[in-house]
């Protein structure tokens, strides 16, 4: 069924009276009709049915069963998932844990910190992100070479880069059924944790 101009919220003709008394009324809804008429059939047939296709629900938090799933079946490596445990745990994001320094998680004696020390590479400004016990056993356990600059290093030098981290999700969120995961998954999902728990939180 085409959806008609007049069938909008807009056209509210209950409160007709109101309409009238703006002035130019009548001349804008007729040119609004003027230029629906002057559709095709056809396209005011496909407008249609590209505004009410149907679409599939997109993921905005993970579930606790979910969560499970995706560490253990979606990310293949230890790396992918220290990677995003850290975001699921701290609330970071992706181009944050991305240039995580190798002494902003680990002390001198190869320790994991109490916080880990997080970059905003907009304001250049730093915090510290306390370590629950559920990441710092991730963190403990998490094998590679701690004389790196970066956690997280490219081979072709530096950091490794959020676009690649991001593909990665995807494909991971894709293999476990998330449907519509994006970069922030992890994050909504942190702060609603804390707000059900009602613990601050501080962005």
């Amino acid at each position: 069924m085409i959806t008609e101009p007049w069938d909008s919220e807009e056209f509210d003709f209950e409160n007709i009276e109101e309409l009238q008394e703006q002035p130019g009324w009548m001349l804008e809804a007729l040119e609004i009709i003027k230029a629906y008429e002057k559709v095709s059939e056809e396209d005011k047939k496909k407008a249609c049915q590209e505004l009410h296709k149907e679409t599939k629900p997109k993921s905005r938090l993970l579930e606790e069963p979910t969560i499970k799933l995706l560490f253990s079946k979606g990310f293949n490596n230890e790396r992918d998932r220290v990677f995003f445990g850290i975001m699921l745990f701290t609330g970071c994001r992706l181009n944050e844990v991305c240039a995580l320094e190798t002494g902003d998680v680990y002390d001198e004696s190869g320790l994991v910190r109490d916080g880990i020390i997080v970059r905003n590479k907009k304001t250049l400004k730093t915090r510290i992100v306390p370590v629950c016990e559920p990441l710092r056993e991730l963190l403990s356990k998490y094998s590679f070479n701690r004389q790196e600059r970066y956690l997280f290093p490219s081979e072709s030098g530096g950091h490794i880069q959020s676009k690649t981290m991001s593909i990665f999700l995807k494909k991971a969120c894709e293999k476990v059924g998330i449907v519509g995961a994006d970069n922030n998954i992890f994050r909504r999902t942190m702060v609603a944790q804390m707000m059900s728990r009602k613990t601050p939180f501080r962005s």
